[in-house]
């Protein structure tokens, strides 16, 4: 039985160590690559209509190679500008629509209701769950999860 160089056995440990850092590290962020989205205000309503319009949960539907969601977003103003992002990671996308305050000096102070439509373009075929995600900033500190649905694109 040989014994080993006490130099040698913590450089292995120092390894295994580091190497299982990496791969918790891996493991909790997961690879996620952004993906093609095409975003659409189809609908604005101001005002009293705005008020009596009642939030729906989004819809999603597919087609080959794209996944379409519908939703709407309610702001306090007509002054909030909307972005939206999409998301792989596995067999997981996400998809986010953000309201964030533009610096306008003078705005109507209506609530404004938005309907949209978001295209996530170039999705190869499979079965994925897809979240949706809505964040109005300076009242969400994180996204809201608005629906998570499992879909399979031809």
């Amino acid at each position: 039985m040989q014994i080993l160089d006490i130099k040698l056995i913590r450089t292995l440990a120092a390894s295994l160590v580091l190497g299982a850092v990496v791969s918790a590290c891996d493991d909790v962020t997961g690879t996620s690559a952004a993906m093609d989205v095409q975003l659409s205000i189809t609908r604005e309503v101001r005002g009293a209509e705005a008020t009596s319009i009642l939030p729906f949960t989004p819809q999603v539907t597919v087609k080959p190679g794209e996944i379409d969601i519908f939703g709407n977003i309610r702001t306090p103003t007509p002054c909030w500008t909307l972005a939206s992002a999409a998301n792989e990671s596995g067999q997981t996308i996400t998809f986010t629509l953000t309201a964030r305050p533009t610096n306008a000096e003078l705005c109507t102070q209506v609530i404004t209701v938005r309907d949209y439509s978001a295209a996530i373009q170039n999705v190869k075929s499979g079965t994925y769950t897809v979240r949706v995600l809505q964040q109005i900033e300076t009242v969400d500190r994180e996204p809201v999860e608005l629906l998570k649905t499992t879909v399979t694109v031809p």
